[in-house]
């Protein structure tokens, strides 16, 4: 169903592709009276200068004047100038959608999946970069529009474009960036999301919140519960959320679950922990990868806690306390 959010979403240059190829598809079928009611008002709106500058009306008119293909299907001179109103304000190549079904989108979307131990560095057109943490995801359109989308957990450096913010979409949760570094942490199974700056300014919006987007500072660590939709600052220690970024685990205080399953993903191991063993303590500790074997990690981990590693097969450790 079409809506003046998503029409605004469109305008504000935030659609997804696959949220552009449902308007396509809408575009398409018989019964286009809503989008048509929505396009006209926003024509209407930059024709009486609402909220736009006063020579936006007179772009529109040549935009009109210099797209109007040849050969397109019938339509309504108002939904064509809707259309190209829209095509103009948005840039995001609205004017395809009034082209026959053959004529699809310019753009395909790329997905990028670190399936390996080691972090992917992903370039970007733009000149900036995406380091992508084992099991994480990023996908963005060809050709870049500097719009991404994150799955898992990345540290992103992007190079400053003033006139083009930086676009992450991870969920429910935007962040929006002009020029910086930050690390971003929004696995699809974990309660929460976590954005980390390391330097520049970051703007970090939220769909649920109504107050607009929160701003952090270079040493600030955000986090958003998704399921009691709190927002949480504190500053952060040294490298500790991007640590992984060079291969170095960091623990700041976790308890033995969280242990349990940091090993397991950078490991690609299974870690049990028997009901009836009863582990407490809090973690604080890094160790290097680059430097320390798997076995060396857990001797480490075991002499500062009351539990011990035991092997139980092949990939699979048991955690047990020492008493």
């Amino acid at each position: 169903m079409i809506n003046k959010r998503k029409i605004d979403k469109l305008l504000r240059g935030e659609c997804s592709p696959e949220e552009l190829e449902k308007l396509q598809q809408y575009w398409q079928a018989e019964d286009q009276s809503e989008i048509n009611a929505l396009l006209e008002k926003h024509w209407q709106e930059a024709s009486r200068g609402a909220g736009t500058d006063p020579g936006l009306e007179q772009r529109l008119w040549r935009k009109i004047q210099q797209a109007r293909p040849e050969g397109t299907r019938r339509i309504s001179w108002h939904r064509w100038l809707a259309a190209a109103s829209v095509a103009l304000l948005a840039g995001l190549g609205l004017y395809w959608l009034s082209l026959p079904s053959s004529a699809p989108l310019q753009t395909k979307v790329v997905e990028r999946v670190n399936e390996a131990r080691a972090p992917m560095r992903i370039p970007l057109d733009d000149g900036s970069a995406v380091w992508l943490k084992q099991g994480s995801r990023l996908k963005y359109a060809q050709p870049f529009d500097r719009k991404t989308w994150l799955s898992g957990e990345g540290f992103f450096e992007i190079t400053k474009n003033p006139e083009q913010p930086f676009i992450v979409q991870a969920g429910k949760v935007r962040t929006r960036v002009l020029g910086t570094s930050f690390n971003l942490k929004a696995a699809e199974g974990d309660s929460v999301v976590q954005v980390a700056l390391v330097e520049g300014s970051v703007e970090v919006q939220w769909e649920t919140d109504t107050a607009g987007a929160v701003r952090i500072v270079p040493g600030e660590q955000l986090t958003y519960h998704r399921q009691r939709q709190r927002v949480e600052s504190e500053r952060f220690l040294e490298d500790a959320p991007y640590a992984w970024k060079n291969g170095v685990i960091y623990f700041q205080k976790a308890d033995v679950y969280e242990v349990a399953r940091t090993l397991e993903q950078w490991y690609d191991i299974t870690i049990e922990i028997p009901e009836d063993q009863q582990l407490y303590g809090q973690l604080v500790h890094r160790y290097d990868t680059n430097k320390l074997s798997l076995d060396e990690v857990l001797k480490g981990i075991s002499n500062v806690m009351d539990y011990r590693f035991e092997r139980k097969g092949s990939g699979t450790l048991l955690i047990l306390s020492k008493n």
